[in-house]
């Protein structure tokens, strides 16, 4: 199991962020699966590719992280992959959410 990668899927609705993230992933051990922008395909590539992480915008278009993070918890998919979801949104109201 020492030379298997984790395989990745990311998602922002930013064209930067996105080239960002591709860059970043050619890693050794890292696989990037796909780099989705909107979470109604999010949750496509979730249940197609099966990668071991998420790493997504907090808001998306058409279904955000909370969205497709409900929409995993209920799909019966088995393992589950890890989230880790992010924004650069500024909002301390949200923080306490």
């Amino acid at each position: 199991m020492e030379n298997e990668k984790i395989s990745v899927l990311f998602a922002d609705n930013s064209e930067q962020m996105r080239a960002a993230c591709t860059r970043l992933m050619r890693e050794p051990g890292l696989e990037l699966h796909q780099v989705e922008k909107n979470g109604r395909t999010v949750l496509q590539a979730i249940q197609q590719q099966r990668p071991d992480v998420v790493i997504m915008d907090l808001f998306m278009p058409q279904t955000d992280a909370l969205g497709v993070l409900n929409g995993v918890l209920h799909s019966g998919m088995e393992p589950k992959p890890h989230f880790m979801v992010m924004s650069s949104f500024d909002n301390s109201n949200l923080e306490r959410e």
